[in-house]
């Protein structure tokens, strides 16, 4: 007994649990609905209407509606806490079936299954009830597959499918195994019925055309299945007395009427997934159908929920048949005083959708002022408004314009995101079709501002697709209206939806075709750059592809600057221009774009550094010609007479005139300091101070300016260890080209900044790196023996350094002597062997084995190292050595 209670404990609490969770994600009231047809049968279409929305928040009432809809929710929590499965069976069959539909109403789709499996795990069910309970366990799952997606969605119907296929396996011969059956066709019917009316959406798969007709296929056939197994049973039914499970010939016959219904709407279906052209196929299935509707209409009367449904399916038969009267007679004789509210409502969706096939609009206002008086509307009835709406929005009269956007939003709101999603697509879709009652010059007074706000509102819930046919549907429109503003901000505005998804191609298309279009408006542009930008974010995808694209993407950035030169536009496409000249080592041509750029872009200080670093390049490969520093240095100089240049922009000017003037001597030094100077004044930021610093203590120093006047500059220069490795880079570039007895200042002004260097507390690589530029400083000044023993010392406490090891090797090689030169190739041979082959320390270390090699004489010994390098791939050719070790090889050659 203890054992018992405690499972039925765990049992309670578990419901107790889900319930609390199912209270805080939903809020409001639970009311159960009954369904007129569930007098007869427990079994009925699984909900097509309701929100899909889930609540983020609970409902939040006032008063005594507040505490009655709370008291309500307690009720629902106490009865799902406290009842056992025993008493679940005890309920009859019109209680599972409200309790259940009331809960799928609620979206607790949760709590339903968690009910109706509750209640079959009692062994003891009476098959009715089992029936009841299995068949609401089925519409639950449909139910939910029905608004949900992705993966869920897939594993509902699956479950829905296997439900049904399991209590089949179970029990063979059930009495109520007909139920089953039909419910399981029934969810073959809804699963191909969904995927239709989502095709007609535009929000299916590319394969869901397929899928719903194998759907419908299947429901086809399970219908006529069973519709044989009631034609065998009628008859041995009659004149017997039947359990108290089983199903009586009345039932059998109503069931059967049912089942042909459902049989016909699957025809409906299917004759709607025909394309357009297969008229053939979609009139057979039509007639067909209509002839098994006429069939159930014979059998019933309007006091049947089935006559009501039956009628709506013929009056749509006829209307997708073409022929308009027959269904029009038909929906206006209904006695709709008697009917329902839902099928009142769905009545109107009727009525709603002739008025639109026959192009008739003049009722279309009475119909929707109707509507709106309906409170509580069903989610296709809202769509068929939006859709007439729409109409009236194409035959000319805008004023419905604000109205169809208000209904987007409410059926949102209404319904959630999936009405939602489908009412926009319906606007995309029938946005700009004319009306047959309609001139076809009336349909371009349709406004594309409502297709623009929808696209507005897909991107910005990531619905990409959706807004890439809104956007579309909105230029289409527009283009039509030959409003050309809105075609080019709203192609804008496609190209970025296209962006988001990584089209960059088509974005760049698009972009491009529409600056060229409409080359001379304001914003052709930055329309047409921002097509060069997403080309280029192409160009490296496909390693096939690379260089065609490569020469693709300079075409258009030679046509943005050809076609709007003047545009601050040009100045970024002649960025991107010269940086792709200089990545493909085309250094002349790079410097020709950059310095093409205006003073006054925000480039120009980038471009005036990036010029300066292929000038230097090009150098590099043409060591012997001083013409290039020549014309850069001359085009600088030109740049500082003009007035206008901004103040960043003459600072960078002036310090790449530094960089290549003092290093090629290509300005005169006392020029350059005077430049230097007012550029320090001008400089408005720390950083740039020093830079400037940095290079005119350079330029004073090169002049042989006395300490004196060379220590305004050399005070806040020694502050800073990057400004000073700056000066002393400077200075290096400086002693290439002057004799040793002429930079005496710039060499004792090396020789103070690497000293005050060595002070600083510094890494072992920055340390090794200044203890190089002071031994350096120290040969120039005759020291060597002083500078080879401390780079001696520094290689034997950094024995694995490499960096230390090949400084000492440096010294050694400046030492003149063939007891010098012998150490030199020591040192270098067995700095070779610590390095990884093929890099840039590799390649100085072999340089100068070979030039050791030579100095001392064993010139083919060096010649044979050179062609074994070169030979070896891959060889010196991409190496900056590449200069000095082909002129060393002539040199051994010869």
């Amino acid at each position: 007994m203890i054992k018992r209670l405690d499972c039925n404990l765990d049992r309670t609490n578990q419901r107790s649990r889900l319930c609390e969770r199912a209270q805080r994600g939903r809020g409001g009231s639970f009311k159960p609905v009954r369904s007129p047809a569930l007098s007869r049968f427990p079994w009925h279409f699984p909900p097509q209407g309701g929100s899909t929305k889930p609540s983020s928040k609970p409902f939040v009432y006032s008063g005594g509606a507040k505490r009655l809809k709370d008291l309500c929710i307690h009720l629902l929590l106490a009865f799902l806490c406290c009842w056992s499965p025993a008493q679940i069976s005890a309920q009859s069959d019109s209680e599972i079936t409200e309790f259940a539909q009331g809960l799928r109403t609620r979206r607790l789709f949760d709590l339903a299954e968690t009910y109706c499996r509750e209640g079959l795990t009692n062994r003891e069910l009476d098959p009715t009830t089992r029936t009841s309970l299995t068949l609401e366990l089925i519409r639950t799952q449909t139910a939910r597959a029905a608004v949900s997606s992705g993966t869920q969605r897939i594993q509902s119907w699956a479950a829905a499918k296997q439900t049904a296929e399991d209590f089949m396996a179970a029990h063979r011969s059930h009495p109520r195994m007909l139920l089953v059956q039909v419910q399981q066709a029934l969810t073959h019917l809804t699963h191909g019925r969904l995927l239709r009316q989502e095709i007609e959406a535009d929000i299916a798969s590319p394969n869901a055309r397929e899928k719903a007709l194998s759907e419908l296929r299947a429901a086809t056939s399970a219908f006529d299945e069973v519709q044989r197994t009631i034609r065998q049973l009628i008859p041995e039914q009659r004149g017997r007395t039947l359990g108290e499970h089983e199903l009586a010939v009345e039932q059998l016959t109503t069931l059967n009427n049912n089942v042909r219904l459902q049989s016909a709407i699957c025809g409906i279906n299917r004759a709607q997934l025909y394309p357009s052209g297969d008229q053939l196929n979609r009139i057979d299935a039509l007639n067909v159908g209509l002839e098994k509707l006429n069939a159930v209409r014979r059998e019933t009367n309007s006091e049947q929920p089935l006559w009501w449904q039956t009628e709506l399916q013929r009056a749509k038969c006829q209307r997708l048949l073409g022929q308009y009267s027959e269904a029009q007679t038909i929906l206006s004789e209904l006695p709709l005083k008697s009917a329902t509210s839902a099928m009142k409502q769905a009545v109107i969706e009727q009525q709603i959708k002739l008025v639109i096939a026959m192009g008739d609009l003049r009722t279309a206002p009475q119909i929707i002022s109707q509507v709106s008086q309906i409170k509580h509307r069903s989610p296709q009835l809202d769509l068929a408004v939006i859709e007439l709406m729409m109409r009236l929005v194409n035959s000319g009269d805008k004023s419905w314009r604000n109205k169809a956007s208000q209904q987007l939003v409410q059926i949102e709101s209404n319904h959630g995101d999936y009405w939602g999603r489908r009412a926009e697509l319906l606007v995309i879709g029938t946005a700009g079709i004319a009306n047959n009652s309609v001139p076809d010059s009336a349909t371009d007074q349709s406004s594309p501002d409502l297709l623009i706000r929808i696209g507005e509102q897909a991107f910005r819930k990531n619905r990409l697709d959706d807004a890439l046919k809104a956007f579309g549907k909105a230029i289409e429109t527009a283009e039509s209206l030959k409003n050309w503003p809105l075609v080019f901000s709203t192609t804008v505005k496609l190209s970025q939806v296209l962006e988001k998804q990584d089209n960059n191609e088509a974005a760049s298309k698009k972009l491009v075709e529409l600056a060229n279009r409409f080359v001379d408006s304001d914003n052709s542009p930055a329309a047409h750059l921002r097509g060069c930008w997403n080309y280029s974010r192409i160009v490296n995808k496909d390693p096939t592809l690379v260089s065609e694209r490569k020469l693709e993407f300079s075409r258009l950035v030679h046509q943005h600057i050809a076609t709007w030169p003047a545009e601050p536009s040009a100045n970024r496409a002649r960025i991107w221009a010269a940086r792709q000249l200089q990545s493909e080592g085309k250094w002349q041509e790079a410097v020709d774009h950059y310095l093409t750029i205006h003073v006054d872009s925000r480039f120009f200080p980038d471009a005036i550094i990036q010029s300066a670093a292929c000038t230097s390049a090009l150098i590099r490969e043409q060591p012997q010609s001083t013409t290039v520093a020549r014309s850069y240095t001359d085009r600088l100089l030109r740049l500082l007479d003009e007035d206008e240049l901004a103040v960043s922009g003459h600072e960078q000017v002036v310090l790449a005139l530094a960089r290549l003037g003092l290093a090629h001597g290509t300005v005169a030094s006392d020029a350059l300091a005077e430049q230097l100077q007012l550029a320090l004044t001008r400089a408005t930021t720390p950083k740039m101070k020093l830079a400037i610093q940095s290079w005119l203590l350079v330029a004073l120093a090169d002049l042989g300016k006395s300490d004196d006047e060379i220590e305004s500059a050399f005070t806040p220069v020694s502050q800073s260890e990057s400004a000073m490795l700056q000066s002393v880079i400077g200075i290096n570039s400086v002693l290439k080209r002057v004799q040793d007895s002429t930079a005496g200042t710039l060499v004792e002004t090396k020789f103070k900044l690497a000293a005050i260097a060595l002070k600083i507390n510094l890494s072992e690589d920055k340390r090794t790196q200044w203890m190089g530029e002071w031994t350096d400083a120290l040969q120039r000044l005759g020291r060597d023996k002083e500078a080879v023993n401390a780079l001696t010392e520094l290689a034997k406490r950094q024995s694995k350094s490499a960096a230390a090891q090949m400084q000492l090797a440096r010294g050694l090689s400046k030492i003149n002597g063939e007891a010098a030169t012998q150490k030199a190739l020591s040192q270098w041979r067995r700095v070779a062997k610590q390095l990884r082959p093929h890099t840039e320390n590799w390649y100085e270390a072999k340089y100068n084995v070979a030039m050791c090699l030579k100095d001392l004489g064993k010139q083919a010994e060096a010649l044979k190292l050179l062609e074994y390098l070169k030979t070896i791939p891959p060889g010196w050719s991409k190496s900056k050595w590449k200069t000095d070790f082909d002129r060393l090889l002539i040199d051994c050659q010869n």
